[in-house]
């Protein structure tokens, strides 16, 4: 790259609302879009209208959107995505790159000091994990399919280490040399007390 900023082209020429609220954005190690730049792949929050549990693929040297694609029936469908972050994808799938889409958003939690939460009792805060789609095997609006390698990960806070039961989250990192993935909490001015980093340990995806 030559160091300039390149402004991503969010609209969505599908007939849908574009990705005008991307919550989550990672830059492929190893995949190139048209400029020989790499390519992003970004995601909506709840608020991105029917954007939202789409998966979009830009250019990151001119900031085109290149393809949207759907994410694969079965998954559940999100709530309120508000992370992502790229990494390998485990022991079962060896020198592949895999995406953490976060849905780990709860506004409530965050109003409410802890004590509620906006989620109903089937939707979980979850970790959506995917194989990185190589672009150039997909048409823009393409469904990733249902044999793409997937898996969700369902966690909550009721536990010791958590100072309340319900928490709004807007931050997931992967750490590269452990395969660890970390879940930093958002709270509002006067709780940052209760702000903590949370630890998925990558052998929880084996359990």
């Amino acid at each position: 790259s030559d160091g300039n900023s390149n402004r991503l082209k969010t609209g969505d020429p599908n007939g849908r609302f574009g990705f005008w609220e991307t919550s989550g954005i990672v830059l492929s190690i190893t995949q190139t879009g048209p400029s020989g730049d790499p390519i992003l792949f970004a995601i909506n929050d709840k608020g991105g209208g029917s954007s939202f549990n789409r998966l979009g693929i830009f250019d990151s040297g001119s900031g085109q959107r290149l393809l949207t694609l759907r994410l694969p029936n079965k998954f559940p469908a999100g709530h309120d995505f508000e992370s992502m972050t790229i990494g390998a994808c485990g022991r079962d799938r060896q020198y592949r790159s895999c995406l953490y889409i976060g849905d780990i958003g709860d506004n409530r939690a965050r109003s409410s000091n802890g004590s509620q939460s906006d989620r109903a009792s089937n939707e979980p805060y979850r970790i959506f994990k995917i194989e990185e789609p190589i672009w150039g095997d997909f048409s823009d609006n393409d469904r990733i399919s249902n044999s793409h390698y997937a898996k969700v990960f369902e966690f909550d806070y009721n536990h010791n280490s958590s100072p309340r039961q319900y928490s709004d989250s807007e931050t997931l990192f992967y750490d590269s040399f452990s395969g660890d993935l970390y879940i930093v909490t958002k709270w509002d001015p006067g709780n940052h007390n209760l702000i903590r980093l949370f630890k998925i340990p990558a052998a929880a995806w084996d359990q």
